[in-house]
């Protein structure tokens, strides 16, 4: 009888052992990580774009105008491409002229559908940009209705933005309370554009953790070479190489905002819309980042 009692003692000891360590190797497997969310991405938009004479690169499908249609397909596009908001780029006399006006309302309204936010980036196309006070460029968007929509591009305490280019000379920023619309400079509220050849392992966000990647870069090439995919581009497009190793190094080290540039600056050669050379290398490239 002691040896059968023993027996029984030995075998649930067993079987609780074995039982305590199947919990453990339970406990200590963890599911797998999922993948982080697309870092978001803010790009330069050109309404307008100049396509480099006798090239042989163009948009797909060719279009002329900023169009109801061509606008409806470039935010669809963006918005497969994970874009979160499009950078509108206008020059200062463009900004006084009303069918401009009417084309980015209506740009503005088809954003709101897509889920893409807006906002002005304001250049200049002359040697010598013209001085800006915020208080009056400010007006002069609110009563022109050009900032308060509701796919408006806002700041953290939720003022419309206006983005303007290194160039021109601003005045002190207002008490922010006074603002209705909150201007950031390229070089100072978010970091200049980027120009040259491209060094991946020295690119490095901001303080604010804002990053510039570029498509390509034609601008240090032949003239006649710029509408075409030649070697003697300053950053070649080679279907999307650099902008996929831009976009691993912008995790590498901690980006939590891109501006790209751009969309559809075929003059500079950094575009990323579908076209004759490439395709849609970089839309796949952007979707999948």
């Amino acid at each position: 009888m002691k040896n059968h009692n023993f027996l029984i003692v030995s075998i649930l000891s067993c079987f609780f052992l074995l039982n305590g360590c199947i919990t453990v190797y339970q406990n200590r497997s963890t599911p797998p990580t999922p993948p982080p969310p697309p870092l978001p991405v803010w790009v330069v938009y050109l309404p307008t774009p100049e396509i480099p004479p006798n090239g042989t690169i163009r948009p797909i499908p060719a279009h002329q105008g900023w169009t109801n249609l061509r606008m409806e397909r470039d935010l669809e596009r963006m918005a497969q491409a994970k874009i979160t908001a499009a950078l509108v780029m206008v020059t200062h006399i463009q900004l006084l002229d009303e069918s401009f006006h009417e084309r980015y309302r209506k740009f503005a309204e088809l954003a709101e559908i897509r889920g893409i936010q807006v906002a002005l980036l304001l250049t200049s196309l002359t040697s010598h940009a013209p001085a800006l006070e915020r208080s009056n460029i400010a007006l002069y968007l609110s009563e022109q209705g050009l900032t308060n929509f509701p796919s408006s591009l806002r700041n953290e305490t939720g003022i419309p933005l206006l983005v303007v280019t290194a160039d021109f000379v601003l005045d002190a920023p207002q008490d922010e309370h006074d603002q209705t619309t909150c201007i950031w400079q390229l070089g100072h509220d978010l970091p200049a554009l980027p120009s040259g050849p491209l060094d991946v392992p020295a690119m490095r966000p901001d303080a604010r953790g804002v990053l510039w990647i570029r498509a390509a870069d034609n601008s240090g090439c032949a003239v006649v070479n710029r509408g075409r995919p030649t070697d003697d581009w300053t950053i070649r497009r080679r279907e999307g190489a650099a902008l996929k190793r831009q976009l691993e190094q912008a995790r590498s080290v901690g980006a939590k905002l891109l501006l790209l540039d751009s969309w559809n600056n075929y003059s500079r050669g950094s575009f990323v819309e579908p076209n004759s050379n490439d395709q849609n290398a970089c839309m796949s490239i952007l979707q999948n980042r």
